[in-house]
């Protein structure tokens, strides 16, 4: 599938990205993408607490997609849960190097599930 204004693909895949998805030529590997996508599946409705996370060097997922996706999610929330977002500017794709860093962000995302869930305070500061 193209855009047809400007023919540039809709799916932009690089070749190795064709065995593992298929040719988005294809209206079934087009509609199988497009079901797979999250950002094209936001719609309407109440959401969970969610955590998106991106980093400013990853070379897989670029920092704007989780951005992308924050914001839209965000414009169609339904509920009160809170929708938050992080990009760590030092990071890519497989999170922070370093012990210490790892643990730092994990306990970041575990203080964030038990928050989320009621079981847990945000400490005064």
């Amino acid at each position: 599938m193209c855009c047809v204004l400007c023919r540039t693909p809709i799916f932009p895949l690089t070749t190795a990205e064709y065995s593992e998805w298929g040719n988005p030529e294809e209206p079934e590997v087009a509609t199988r993408i497009r079901d797979y996508s999250p950002i094209d599946n936001i719609q309407t409705q109440s959401y969970p607490a969610l955590w998106i996370e991106g980093s400013w060097f990853d070379t897989r997922v670029s920092y704007w997609e989780p951005a992308k996706f924050y914001a839209q999610v965000a414009q169609q929330q339904q509920g009160s849960a809170p929708i938050l977002m992080r990009t760590d500017m030092s990071s890519g794709h497989g999170g922070a190097s370093g012990r210490f860093k790892a643990w730092r962000d994990a306990a970041r995302q575990d203080a964030f599930i038990l928050w989320a869930l009621g079981l847990a305070q945000p400490s005064p500061t």
